[in-house]
């Protein structure tokens, strides 16, 4: 029998706090960000996905994804929750518990055995946790005994190319990338910085993308509707879709199979309901003309490793 998915379950339970700052407080709606409904997804117990790198520039929702997943678990794997001896940092539940741990301490990450795991940041934490290691290698010693219903998020913006974890993890995963339906032909494509135009160096820049298959102008006022019919294409191995791809191949790419247990997803700052293409525009030319600065465009909003 299909149980629940993390997805629905937000839906239906999670309630956006006032105080969290966001732009949208109250019930929890998925087509706020479609992009993240098959990530929670994959985190369900229907899902054969063990790993799940989410590789991401700021402000799409990875935080949220792990917010979701953790009321998931708490109020469907393990039902009763109680707080007797439960602390800042542990979380006992009748089946179960939570702990949050400093990736920097193997103190943490010793002696338990962990059916779910969230590492959040995991390009931000350090080579060595105390003298015993990959921090990421101990945690996945950690869930060994739950080979067939494990399930590991890892969520993080990009840190440097060559020692960047969540890209390694991301490149040995099947790749997946969000692909949108030109509204003009057609056509398939994931978005591209490259393909962002704008009309005026100045703001309003009017910002637009240009489709990859013949050259139309995709206007931003046709950005939620395409989002919401957007689809996560995997796209590892030789025999992956290229980057545009006419409307007939659709479910040819949808469905190829590809091996492994390892779902990887990046997705950057054009893709976010919550941002304007006006506004990375005018993040590119902050940015232009410093090299720190590039980096910080190049991570936080392109979601891609700094050379």
């Amino acid at each position: 029998q299909r149980r629940m998915s993390v997805s629905e379950w937000a839906e239906q339970n999670r309630v956006v706090s006032a105080e969290s700052g966001s732009r949208y407080p109250g019930p929890w709606r998925n087509d706020r960000a479609p992009h993240l409904v098959e990530i929670m997804d994959s985190l369900g117990p229907d899902d054969p996905a063990e790993d799940i790198p989410f590789v991401k520039s700021a402000q799409v929702g990875g935080s949220e994804v792990g917010v979701n997943f953790f009321g998931y678990v708490a109020d469907q794997e393990l039902k009763d929750r109680s707080e007797r001896g439960s602390t800042a940092a542990f979380k006992k539940f009748r089946g179960g518990f939570c702990q949050v741990t400093f990736a920097g301490s193997s103190t943490g990450l010793q002696s338990v055995s962990i059916r779910y795991t969230l590492g959040d940041e995991v390009s931000e934490w350090p080579a060595e946790a105390g003298e015993r290691g990959d921090p990421v290698t101990q945690v996945k010693k950690r869930t060994e005994i739950f080979e067939r219903d494990r399930k590991r998020l890892w969520v993080s913006t990009p840190a440097i190319l060559g020692t960047c974890r969540i890209t390694q993890m991301y490149e040995g995963s099947d790749k997946r990338r969000r692909y949108v339906q030109c509204p003009q032909c057609g056509a398939w494509q994931v978005l591209k910085f490259e393909n962002l135009k704008w009309e005026s160096d100045a703001w309003p820049h009017t910002a637009w993308f240009e489709c990859m298959g013949n050259g139309c102008v995709i206007d931003h006022l046709d950005k939620a509707e395409m989002m919401a019919g957007a689809h996560w294409i995997a796209t590892a191995g030789e025999d992956g879709p290229p980057e545009v791809f006419d409307a007939e191949d659709l479910d040819h790419w949808r469905n190829r199979p590809v091996p492994g247990r390892v779902r990887g997803f990046h997705i950057w700052k054009a893709y976010s309901l919550m941002t304007s293409w006006d506004a990375i525009v005018g993040e590119w030319f902050d940015a232009k003309g410093s090299s720190a600065r590039m980096r910080v465009f190049t991570q936080q909003v392109l979601g891609e490793a700094w050379e």
